[in-house]
């Protein structure tokens, strides 16, 4: 199994070097990030031509979360991502939802060792591990946000429970017939390398763990000759860090 993470050394490396390198390291990564969408230029052209290659798209992401982390900390909260909203629940509420229903399906348990694939700053794996009593193990591309989640597991007092890795979910650093389960949620959408994803998921399961994800893709109804259709999946790709949207029969 893959070795987990050193937090406090990893927490006074990160901090100790955060200074205006790093704030402008930041704004090149922003500057780098948002010339890939420019409508009709260059860049925007070899985006489009680098996603078509299997594993395209990992700089994409980096740069997206070096720059988007701490506003969706502050706007959305610690789990990025949707929820179904009932008019008598709150947003947090849909949120802790959406994931109790996972853990559920899954059957996951105290005794299992689970691995969350796309972790981000880890509030599906807190709320997952307080649910379920499961240990969670989150792989993460981001090392900003490694740093993020182990720091908040700390501050829930679940690092016994919960850790972050940096790591590329691509290629995991875990044995064969290792974990109890594997889960993504709306993170596998950030690559075009599914049967990579899918593959390496299935590789560390033990024989009968399930492996479960939510994802986003385009429907039937999506015409790529449409103006409008190309225009909504352009912005949402542009403002979520997206390489290239998967269609749906491609992820099923």
């Amino acid at each position: 199994m893959g070795s987990l993470l050193n937090v406090n050394r990893y927490e006074q490396e990160f901090l100790k070097n955060k200074s205006d390198t790093v704030v402008m390291t930041t704004r090149s990564r922003a500057n780098s990030y948002f010339a890939r969408f420019k409508e009709d230029s260059e860049e925007l052209q070899n985006h489009r031509n680098a996603v078509t290659d299997k594993g395209a798209g990992k700089d994409l992401v980096q740069e997206y979360y070096s720059i988007s982390t701490d506003l969706y900390e502050f706007g959305w909260g610690e789990s990025f991502h949707f929820g179904i909203l009932w008019a008598d629940s709150s947003f947090e509420d849909a949120i802790r939802r959406y994931e109790y229903f996972l853990a559920h399906k899954m059957k996951l348990n105290k005794d299992d060792v689970v691995l969350d694939l796309g972790c981000g700053v880890g509030g599906p794996m807190r709320n997952i591990a307080r649910f379920s009593g499961a240990q969670i193990i989150g792989v993460n591309i981001s090392e900003y946000q490694v740093y993020r989640a182990n720091l908040l597991n700390r501050k829930a007092g679940l690092m016994n429970q919960c850790r972050a890795v940096t790591g590329d979910f691509t290629k995991l650093e875990f044995d064969d017939s290792s974990v109890d389960g594997v889960y993504a949620i709306e993170a596998t959408c950030h690559t075009n390398d599914k049967d990579s994803v899918y593959s390496e998921a299935f590789r560390v399961l033990k024989p009968g763990a399930y492996f479960a994800a939510w994802e986003w893709v385009t429907t039937d109804k999506y015409d790529a000759n449409n103006p409008e259709h190309h225009r909504v999946r352009f912005n949402l790709e542009k403002g979520n860090g997206l390489p290239e949207t998967a269609p749906w029969h491609e992820v099923i």
